[in-house]
């Protein structure tokens, strides 16, 4: 009986004797009382209804339940002493105690496993919402690159109802001259010889009209790195009246591939750490024995966490492509931050380095904007730094501070610095030493636009400097903006 005693009193597991004639509670182990926050004699005077939010007759039903089945497992919403409400797991069997037959009840505290499946299922919904009602065409492909879910605004730009484009690839909606072409690029992605692609094409409606669009393919991997789906999208550039914007627009459709690739990545390891602490859960509720409960806590820790990760690449994706409608005030320290998030994977695949120095400065201007130009030019330095060889330090050093009541952003790289015979042309509109498929010579030109849309200027020339006792020649861009 002493033994019986110790085990019962010791046990880490909250444990209730429950009464299966009317519910009142025979006993309860320590780890009960400190659970429920009572005293065992007043946990001993209450019934199993006063602490849960069910009626005293709905309790009962659960009860009999258990008892007809020798055995049953609950999800109740349990209140404590202090008025905090938990939602807790129970399982109970039908024994005997002290001569008596009584519900031996396991209760398990899931409250924060329920928190996170509403985060999950929130950041499922903001996900949904954003594919459903972005501006942009969406559509998600299989690996044979037939559509598998389509958004509406792909069905309204090309004027089929959802049911024929499902299951159709691209030969369907494209004109003959540019199938061949977007088959091979397709099957490169799926190879995995590019990871992502954009083209500018043309596009056929139901109505047999024409239009052109800028065409943005990128895979999406699992977390083995295989891919498991093609995300597409579609802008109609044909409907974009305003040439600035439209040079907007297009830049960044030209780096959409590069940061959904960037999100993919970043999303690799929460869902590979979110799937290993819920199997260590779900084993746990198996056996209760099989961790800790500092592992137990360390695993929901590890899933809260991933799923802010995954909530925050979200909003960092649909705020990169929400086009600012006014100016206003914001902080250069964010902006650095939010481009260095976005970009950083590209960065560190490639072994590239920032270097950065950055005050406090507030401006007056476009927010996402000026986030576009930074990602521009430290896309363009990207390209060059993987010019270099491995060996050679890739290196680019940016700083942020005020001088002459002007903010100054300067940007410069490692890679060599820009010919001279071009360095006078590198803001012209659609002027680039890239491959057509690589640039779209548009980046810098609009970068332009938007700095002296904000009463500022920008800047390039080449600069030669020491750092740590060698010496690098760069290109060195500045941008002034009033504060």
């Amino acid at each position: 009986i002493k033994l019986y005693k110790d085990l019962f009193e010791l046990n880490k597991s909250i444990i209730l004797l429950i009464s299966p004639e009317n519910g009142d509670i025979l006993n309860a182990n320590k780890s009960a009382t400190n659970f429920y926050g009572y005293t065992r004699e007043e946990l001993l005077s209450l019934n199993i209804s006063d602490l849960n939010v069910l009626a005293k007759e709905e309790c009962q039903k659960e009860i009999d339940f258990a008892v007809e089945n020798n055995r049953g497992y609950f999800n109740f919403i349990h209140k404590l002493k202090n008025g905090k409400i938990k939602n807790i797991k129970v399982t109970s069997s039908l024994t005997t105690y002290l001569d008596t037959p009584v519900l031996y009840s396991i209760i398990n505290d899931v409250t924060k496993e329920y928190k996170i499946k509403d985060k999950l299922k929130e950041s499922e919904n903001e996900f949904k919402a954003l594919f459903e009602f972005s501006n942009i065409g969406l559509g998600i492909r299989d690996t044979k690159g037939n559509f598998i879910k389509i958004n509406h605004k792909l069905t309204d730009m090309l004027g089929y109802e959802e049911s024929f484009l499902l299951k159709k690839n691209c030969i369907h909606i494209s004109t003959d001259e540019q199938r061949e072409e977007e088959l091979c690029l397709f099957q490169k992605l799926i190879d995995k010889e590019i990871k992502n692609y954009n083209i500018e094409k043309s596009y056929i409606k139901k109505d047999g009209t024409k239009f052109e669009a800028i065409l943005t393919m990128a895979a999406i991997l699992d977390t083995k790195g295989n891919t498991t789906h093609i995300l597409s999208s579609i802008i109609d550039v044909s409907e974009i009246k305003e040439k600035d914007r439209l040079l907007i627009q297009q830049s960044k459709m030209a780096t959409m591939g590069e940061m959904i690739g960037n999100i993919a990545h970043q999303w690799k390891q929460p869902l590979s750490l979110i799937s290993m602490s819920n199997g260590l859960v779900k084993l746990n509720q198996e056996d209760n024995t099989f961790s800790s409960k500092e592992e137990i806590n360390e695993a929901l820790a590890n899933i809260d966490n991933s799923v802010q990760h995954l909530s925050s690449t979200i909003d960092d994706f649909r705020n990169f492509f929400m086009p600012d409608k006014a100016k206003k005030y914001f902080n250069l320290r964010s902006i650095f931050d939010k481009t260095y998030k976005l970009i950083n994977p590209q960065l560190k695949n490639n072994t590239i380095f920032i270097l950065e120095k950055i005050d406090d400065i507030e401006v007056y201007g476009y927010q996402n904007e000026l986030l576009q130009v930074l990602i521009n030019i430290i896309k363009n330095a990207k390209d060059e730094l993987i010019k270099l060889d491995r060996d050679k330090k890739r290196l680019l050093f940016i700083s942020m501070y005020i001088k002459n009541n002007q903010a100054f952003i300067k940007i410069k790289d490692t890679a060599g610095g820009i010919p001279l015979d071009i360095i006078d042309n590198i803001f012209k509109a659609y002027f680039t030493t890239k491959e057509s498929k690589e640039g779209t010579g548009i980046g810098l030109y609009m970068s332009k636009q938007i700095i002296e849309g904000m009463g500022g200027v920008i800047e390039v020339s080449n600069t030669e400097y020491e750092y740590e006792n060698e010496n690098y020649i760069g290109a060195e861009f500045i941008i002034k903006l009033p504060l």
